[in-house]
């Protein structure tokens, strides 16, 4: 049995088979990263992923300038990225205000386990729709 058909019999334990067994997964005649699955799941851009990858990395809530100084994009552009990572409840803010006045914003990621069940349920709704259209078809 090919990956593919082992992934599609077994969607409970699709989250474990993502993260733990696969980098990438192999769908007919193409080879799917476990970047491209994640940024599809979520629709983000390259930029917005490796912001995302960053925060996934760092062991501590971090600033702007640390993601920065990580990967060499502008903070107008990294800030953009925050915002929609933001929106799509990848990750967290915390403000922390300076004694001298005014405040920093340090950021991580959401729990593993939480986008782990986020993509699995946009999954199952891919999935869906694509046995929808088989069946039309």
């Amino acid at each position: 049995m090919c990956e593919m058909c082992r992934f599609f019999a077994q969607p409970l334990n699709i989250i474990d088979y993502f993260f733990a067994f696969m980098a990438a997964i192999d769908f007919a005649c193409k080879r799917v990263p476990i970047e491209e699955i994640i940024k599809c799941s979520f629709a983000l851009n390259k930029t917005d992923y490796l912001v995302f990858k960053t925060l996934m990395s760092a062991k501590v809530e971090i600033p702007i300038q640390d993601i920065q100084d990580s990967i060499g994009k502008d903070r107008t552009t990294i800030q953009r990225s925050i915002k929609n990572l933001l929106s799509k409840e990848l990750i967290h803010r915390r403000q922390i205000n300076l004694d001298s006045g005014g405040y920093m914003f340090y950021y991580c990621v959401k729990k593993k386990e939480e986008i782990k069940k986020q993509i699995y349920t946009n999954f199952e709704n891919w999935q869906g729709k694509v046995l929808h259209e088989l069946n039309n078809w």
